[in-house]
């Protein structure tokens, strides 16, 4: 994923949450973990973050899904 410069996404270390949420859950539950997300930016898209911002969270994501 896209969120190595984002220092809050890091727990310890070099670990960063998205890794443990994928080691945590099952294949099936992560996939569902990464389009809950999707579905959460394309439904606020604009009203939290800048929108290219937001958009990119969205590319990133469904990357990752389709990496699967």
């Amino acid at each position: 994923m896209n969120i190595k410069d984002n220092s809050h996404h890091i727990l310890w270390g070099d670990t960063q949450s998205i890794e443990l949420i994928r080691d945590f859950l099952t294949l099936d539950e992560y996939k569902g973990f990464l389009k809950g997300n999707i579905l959460k930016y394309q439904l606020r898209l604009g009203k939290k973050d800048d929108v290219q911002k937001e958009l990119q969270k969205i590319k990133d994501y469904k990357t990752e899904l389709d990496s699967l």
